[in-house]
């Protein structure tokens, strides 16, 4: 069900009991009026039972219903309805009394009596529910004004009718008691039907306006039926079974349906409101409607004005009517001041708050951009001038799509305008994990961004907060890389220790089984034999140390404790060296290995031993992946730049083996790394041959470069620089 279904089926529940409501009060009334002026004699007791029944079950319900209201609220709210339901009540309480005397003992009291205590009770009681029930938008001095404007009204009542009842009262009352209660009736009704009838017209909130009216319409009703009731008193001509009897009973029904429609209402939280500006006019007419009552009273006075009316009536009304017109408008203006005071002050807290908004929006690290409903740039902070390189003299006024590259800055630009740019934005960016921004210079930087739409109808329609995360992305990258290249390394170290413990493994297992061999005699005087396994350990002792040398000799290049031993070297009598220590082995796999060396080889000023070690890895690692009947060529050239001027020399290793995959050169030169192949991994080795080469040629700032391709051979070049050849010139 929805949540528009779940508030009409509400509605419709709070008509239908609405009209239950409406229903038994006029059927109520029907029923009496049928009872009492069709069926009942006037004056009889069965009419005194009727009307005095009917008002005990009025006041009692209207009792309750404001009570119930009064629970349901809270705070002022729960205050005022309380007055209600007290002066329901107390007026309850005087009809109690009454009907004892009236009914039970068959004495009707003598006017005036203890219920009628309980009577005019209900007056004051009501106002003081309709003071608290106001609402003014001054707190210390909100009070006084609606006070003021009481004391006006009631002055005004009190002279206009003490000077229309003054003669009346004289002849008929020899009780000046009694004189004063049947009095009191249309006085103290009269001021609470006025009062809430201004209160309704000025101070009422709108939402409780149509309870405000029906209080007032009751108000209005019990001072109909109380001004009757004084006058009926004052006369002594009251009987039961009068046709006024029953304005009580619609006066509290009014009542009841003003505190039922209350409690039916949501309970929200009250706010100071100020008057409306429709109804503010009304409060100045207050003292020219009472001013223009005594008047007419004055003027209606058929005798003409006796010095008792000057002396009791108008002489101290009038004095109290200055008195409270001079304290309204004090009241007024000491409001007006207070306003004004805290309209200044909280104006100066709001410009020091935008000035200390504005300094936040500068000196802010990231790029803060608002713009209005057509798109164009409102705000360019001192952030935003850093990372788009614009100053804000130069974008403010221009469109905000500067600021975006062209892919992007197409898909915010809308069909039907740029007056829902803003929505257009903060999808845009809410879909996109990242976005990139435009400098100045044209370069593009990665970014994130967020889109907030603003509230205002004519200013700002959206801002961006923008941050340049190029700097982070860098160190994401090489935290990747780091991490990466850790983990390449831990691999390769754990293939190493792998291969390890078979490179080391094999020459121990020949050393110890040979010399086990040899120790024990086991092929009795075949001297022969043994000397066979002497030359085998004797190998294996070789190839166990080449393995940790190389290690060592890693070790110490990483360590930057390697020293070069520089001097003259001779070219061709190292690379004849390195050519017979694989002349063997290359022979065993029927590989040719060719020499193309020009007739005047220069020297190299250079680490002899490293540069042996060098060309023996180089010759060695293209013997060992070279297959049965291909050959390896060795050569020295020289080297030129770009432009074609002298450069050095190289070194040129190349054969015909196996090859590699362009993208596995990294790996073959990363130490320890092993390009795994299923002809290498039928051959020993550490993976160390080429690390060692690249970092000793590096030593003697050479480089070395491979190129390779699956199937084709590898060759392998060692560049050593100019300043490193003695002789320049080389045979052609």
């Amino acid at each position: 069900m929805s949540i528009a279904s779940l508030a009409t089926s509400d509605q419709d529940t709070t008509a239908r009991r609405r009209l239950w409501l409406l229903t038994g009060w006029i059927g109520a009334l029907v029923l009496y009026a049928v009872l009492q002026f069709g069926m009942t004699e006037r004056g009889s007791f069965r009419a005194a039972f009727l009307i005095d029944f009917a008002w005990t079950l009025a006041a009692l319900v209207a009792a309750q219903q404001c009570a119930q209201t009064a629970i349901r609220f809270r705070g002022r709210e729960r205050l005022a309805w309380a007055c209600f339901a007290g002066a329901s009540g107390v007026w309850l309480l005087g009809q109690l009394y009454w009907n004892v005397a009236e009914l039970w003992l068959g004495k009707p009291p003598q006017f005036p009596a203890w219920c009628d205590l309980g009577y005019l009770g209900f007056p004051v009681l009501a106002v003081a529910g309709l003071l608290i029930s106001i609402r003014r938008v001054e707190l210390r001095s909100g009070f006084l004004r609606p006070l003021t404007n009481l004391g006006m009204i009631t002055i005004a009542l009190y002279t206009t009718l003490g000077m229309l009842m003054h003669d009346s009262l004289a002849a008929t009352s020899s009780s000046i008691v009694a004189a004063v209660a049947g009095a009191a009736y249309p006085f103290l009704y009269g001021t609470a039907f006025l009062f809430a009838l201004s209160a309704l017209a000025i101070y009422s909130e709108p939402r409780k306006r149509f309870i405000a009216l029906l209080q007032t319409g009751a108000l209005g009703v019990l001072c109909v039926a109380a001004t009757n009731w004084g006058i009926g008193m004052l006369g002594a001509n009251y009987l039961p079974g009068a046709l006024a009897e029953p304005i009580w009973l619609v006066g509290f029904g009014l009542l009841s349906w003003a505190a039922w429609e209350r409690k039916n209402q949501p309970a929200l939280l009250e706010r100071m409101r100020a008057p409306e500006p429709q109804t503010q006019w009304l409060e100045p007419i207050l003292p020219m409607v009472a001013l223009i009552a005594i008047f007419a009273a004055v003027a209606s006075d058929g005798d003409g004005l006796q010095l008792g009316e000057v002396h009791f009536i108008l002489l101290p009304g009038g004095i109290l009517f200055a008195f409270l017109l001079a304290a309204a408008e004090w009241v007024s203006r000491g409001a007006e001041a207070k306003l004004r005071r805290r309209a200044e002050t909280a104006l100066r807290a709001l410009q020091v708050s935008e000035e200390r908004l504005a300094s936040i929006l500068e000196i802010a690290p990231e790029a803060i951009v608002a713009a209005d409903r057509d798109s164009r740039i409102e705000l360019f902070n001192r952030g935003a001038e850093h990372v788009f390189g614009y100053s804000a003299a130069e974008v403010i006024g221009r469109p905000i799509e500067i600021l975006l590259p062209e892919r992007i800055r197409s898909r915010l630009l809308p069909q039907d305008g740029r007056r829902v740019a803003g929505k257009l934005w903060a999808a845009e960016f809410d879909a996109q994990q990242e976005m990139f921004g435009l400098r100045r210079d044209g370069s593009e930087f990665p970014a994130e961004a967020s889109v907030f739409q603003l509230a205002t109808d004519d200013e700002l329609a959206f801002a961006l907060i923008l941050r340049d995360v190029t700097d982070r992305k860098r160190q994401e990258r090489d935290l990747r890389h780091a991490k990466e290249t850790a983990e390449l390394a831990n691999r390769a170290k754990s293939e190493f220790l792998a291969n390890m413990s078979h490179e080391l493994r094999t020459p121990l297992n020949a050393i110890i089984g040979f010399s086990q061999i040899i120790n024990s005699r086991m092929f009795g005087a075949d001297i022969d034999r043994y000397v066979d396994y002497a030359h085998d350990i004797h190998n294996s002792g070789k190839d166990l140390l080449k393995i940790i040398n190389d290690i060592l000799d890693l070790s110490k290049i990483e360590a930057g404790q390697m020293n070069l031993s520089d001097q003259a070297v001779d070219l061709d009598r190292v690379i004849t060296g390195c050519i017979k220590v694989v002349a063997e082995r290359a022979q065993r796999g029927r590989i040719t290995i060719e020499r193309n060396l020009p007739e005047a080889l220069p020297r190299l000023w250079a680490d002899e031993l490293r540069v042996k070690q060098m060309v023996n890895n180089l010759l060695t690692n293209a013997v060992k992946f070279t297959e049965a009947g291909g050959r390896v060529v060795i050569s020295v050239r020289p080297s030129y730049t770009p432009g074609g001027h002298p450069d050095g020399v190289d070194i040129v290793v190349r054969d015909t083996g196996i090859g590699m995959d362009p993208s596995e050169i990294p790996v073959a030169l990363s130490p320890f790394g092993q390009v795994d192949q299923g002809l290498a991994r039928r051959h020993e080795g550490t993976g160390l041959g080429l690390p060692l080469v690249r970092r000793m040629i590096e030593l003697h700032q050479g480089q070395l470069s491979l190129s390779s391709a699956r199937g084709k051979g590898t060759t392998a070049t060692l560049h050593f620089p100019a300043n490193r050849v003695v002789a320049h010139e080389l045979a052609s």
